[in-house]
Parts: C-alpha cells; sequence; structure tokens
C-alpha cells in the first residue's frame, strides 16, 4: 500500500498512513491530537537523476515513493538484524561474567535460543571433530590441486 502524507492544521503535525489508493483522499486522525487532517501535498518538488555513477548507489527507480519504501525496508530489516547480534553478545558476555574463568571459545548455543558453557568432555570432542574436519578439507584441497 501507498504511504501518503498528512499535515494537521490543529496541531502542526506531519504524519503518514498507508492507505489504498482509492482512500488517499479521505481525511485521517492525527496521532497527536485526533483532529481529522487533510492529505499534505508539496507545493514544489525537485529530483535530479544522476546517471554518471562510478560506486554502489542508492536504488533509485525513478518512483520516489517506492524507493523510500524500498530504503525503509532495508533499513528496518538492517536495525533487527544489528539488535538481535547486539543482544546474543549481551547474552553471551553475561554468560561469561556469571562464570569466571571460563572459556569463551566454549560457548554453545542451545535450540530456544539461549547459550550455555560445554562442558571439558564435549569441548574435547568438539575440538577433536575441527580437527579431523582440517584433515579432510586439506587432503580435499590436495587432491583438487592434482586433478
Amino acid at each position: 500500500m501507498p504511504t501518503y502524507d498528512y499535515q494537521c492544521k490543529n496541531c502542526g503535525l506531519r504524519f503518514e498512513s498507508f492507505l489504498s489508493i482509492s482512500e488517499y483522499e479521505k481525511p485521517q486522525e492525527c496521532p497527536s491530537c485526533n483532529t481529522l487532517s487533510e492529505r499534505w501535498i508539496p507545493e514544489s518538488v525537485s529530483s535530479v537523476f544522476n546517471v554518471d555513477v562510478q560506486s554502489i548507489a542508492p536504488q533509485n527507480t525513478g518512483i520516489s515513493e517506492l524507493d523510500l519504501h524500498i530504503d525503509r525496508v532495508i533499513g528496518a530489516h538492517a536495525q533487527k538484524g544489528w539488535e538481535n547480534i547486539k543482544r546474543r553478545v549481551a547474552d553471551k558476555r553475561a554468560l561469561l561474567n556469571n562464570t569466571p574463568d571460563s572459556d569463551p571459545y566454549a560457548i554453545v548455543r542451545n535450540r530456544d535460543g539461549s547459550y550455555r558453557l560445554m562442558p571439558t568432555e564435549e569441548k574435547e570432542k568438539h575440538t577433536q571433530a575441527q580437527n579431523v574436519n582440517k584433515k579432510v578439507m586439506k587432503t580435499i584441497k590436495q587432491k583438487k590441486t592434482i586433478e
């Protein structure tokens, strides 16, 4: 659904509403003072289209509403991703702070998303499995170079 801009004549707040194309002319309720507000249309519009792109540039379809929507979706996704990363790092730090002298390489993620420290026996098995994997990968790489 498209995004339309509205401006409240009572409190001056400019806000957006997601509406179907058939409903864009209907006044919308201001989120600040609940007054019905008319659609805001800019008095002047200017644009620049850069054809000479030398590097990675933001998306430009030529339709500003579409570009803005795509940018918002990408931004919201990135924000959620960073929030998840920060939460996981905080969870790992809390686990290490609660168990002093623990090995940070012994942290494993449980199925429910929480973290725990591997017991010594499990960590030894894990290290053995990593060593076997390294040897197998080295052998595969050598066989590829021979062929």
